[in-house]
């Protein structure tokens, strides 16, 4: 019997936590991946702003807290507009483009080889 390659992408928190933190140590309570997961999460469902981002945490965070360490809570929608003012916007571009074309290659494996998942 041969093993079957898994086709399963890389997590995106994972992607996420390669990106360069631009932020002082000293003002990083949340990080960066984490800020960077509640906003794509929150872009995928609708929210167009740093406060809709926010909201978006706030009342999703104990679905979050499932699988995220949230010890300071959701972070404010002007921590997030900071962030983003000063994230390397290449670096999340790779990242982020790295990660869907691994969604997308195991979609296709998944389609290829007529698995129901």
């Amino acid at each position: 019997m041969t093993a079957r390659a898994t086709l399963t992408p890389p997590p995106l928190i994972h992607i996420m936590e390669e990106i360069e933190d631009p932020r002082v140590p000293r003002t990083r309570p949340q990080p960066l991946s984490s800020i960077i997961l509640i906003a794509i999460l929150g872009a995928i469902c609708s929210s167009d702003t740093q406060v809709d981002i926010e909201l978006f945490g706030q009342r999703r965070r104990h679905w979050l807290a499932t699988f995220r360490n949230l010890p300071h809570g959701i972070p404010a929608h002007d921590t997030c507009g900071r962030v983003f003012a000063e994230l390397e916007a290449a670096q999340f571009e790779v990242g982020f483009l790295r990660w869907m074309q691994s969604v997308t290659t195991a979609l296709d494996g998944q389609t290829v080889r007529g698995s129901p998942n």
